[in-house]
Parts: structure tokens; C-alpha cells; sequence
């Protein structure tokens, strides 16, 4: 799994101080048409951007975002992707950390941070056909093909919970997927092969 890590291994620098009380995270890289919607408002995207809880993050065609939260987790969003981050609180001294997001189109790759090194971890992604638990871990998710959510553990120990209204089923190691399809429930894990993998890599990497 070791290639994954190759052109992100940047994404780990140094991070600027926070510039506004109510941010959250901060532009990495901006590649591309990149905007919140942000209180009714469009605003551009651009590195070293404030995101703010609540802004909806919109990529365009070709584009790429990676945005670093206030507790370290980094976030990649690929072209044509709408994401809500409709939850966040995070204090380092707290246990009842928590985040919520909803994906409305295209795909994502999380590294999460601190927010889930508690006790009871609690965030949550939701997309149009089910939801995403995460305890901690790297893992990429979002739609590969128009009709389903693939979801794919890339690294590390924790397990993610994939579900929806008809069941449930873990991811507990890496290199392993989910497929999702409305109308059934999450499939059972199975390891993907070196295409498909691919294809979701593709997805997220940073142009040379």
C-alpha cells in the first residue's frame, strides 16, 4: 500500500495559526475551481483559505482541495465533489469531540487526526445511500461508479462501520472495500484488486 502515500506524504507540513474563531480548517493546496458556499455566500477556495464550520465545499471539473483541520486531520476532495461539513467540535482537552459530514457528489480521502483519539470516537460521514463511522484510520470513499458508494480502508488499525437503513458491516483491514447501492444492503468487504484501487487513487492525486 505503500505507493498511496506517494504525493501526499506534503500534506503533513507545518500548519499556520488559526486567523478567525470560528475556523475550523485551512486550505493545503487548491488546484483548479475550488469554493464554499458559506452563509448564502460563494467564496473562492484559494491555499491558506479559512474553512469555517458549516461551509459546503464545491470542487470543480479537474479539480483538487486538500484542507488540515484544527486537530490534524487532512481532507482531499476530487473534481466535481460537494461535501457539507455540517459538524465539527474539537477542543484537545474534551472526550466528547465530535463531526458530522454529508457528501453530496464525487469522492473524498480522509487521514484522521486527534478528533477521533478518544475514548468513544464519533465521527460520522453521510452520503445518499448510507452513512460512514470512523474511529480512525486513512480510508477513501465516494463514487467511483454513478450508482454506488465504494468505501476502502488504506491504512491503519481502526475499524469503519459502513451502513445504511437495510445493515451494517465493519472494514477491519486494509486494502479491503465496501460497495453500497441504494435499495440493499452495505456488501460484504472484499479485497479490491490493483485496478480498482487505481481508480480511486486517481481520484485524489495531486497533478505533478
Amino acid at each position: 500500500m505503500g505507493f498511496i502515500r506517494r504525493g501526499l506524504c506534503y500534506l503533513c507540513l507545518f500548519f499556520p495559526l488559526w486567523v478567525n474563531a470560528g475556523q475550523i480548517a485551512q486550505v493545503v493546496a487548491s488546484v483548479g475551481s475550488n469554493h464554499a458556499l458559506r452563509a448564502g455566500q460563494q467564496v473562492s477556495l484559494q491555499r491558506a483559505a479559512p474553512i469555517n464550520a458549516g461551509d459546503e465545499l464545491n470542487t470543480g471539473a479537474g479539480a483538487r482541495l486538500v484542507v488540515k483541520f484544527n486537530d490534524g486531520t487532512v481532507l482531499t476532495l476530487g473534481e466535481n465533489t460537494q461535501l457539507l461539513l455540517n459538524d465539527w467540535q474539537y477542543n484537545n482537552k474534551a472526550q466528547d469531540n465530535h463531526a458530522g459530514f454529508k457528501l453530496g457528489a464525487g469522492v473524498f480521502r480522509m487521514i484522521t487526526g486527534a478528533i477521533t483519539q478518544q475514548a468513544d470516537p464519533d465521527l460520522n460521514i453521510e452520503t445518499p445511500i448510507g452513512s460512514i463511522g470512523v474511529r480512525g484510520t486513512d480510508f477513501w470513499g465516494g463514487y467511483l461508479d454513478a450508482d454506488a458508494i465504494d468505501v476502502i480502508l488504506l491504512e491503519g488499525e481502526h475499524k469503519i462501520e459502513v451502513s445504511n437503513a437495510l445493515g451494517s458491516v465493519l472494514i477491519a483491514s486494509p486494502g479491503y472495500g465496501v460497495t453500497m447501492k441504494q435499495g440493499a444492503a452495505p456488501a460484504q468487504p472484499i479485497k479490491w484488486g490493483s485496478q480498482k484501487l487505481q481508480r480511486a487513487v486517481q481520484t485524489i492525486k495531486m497533478p505533478e
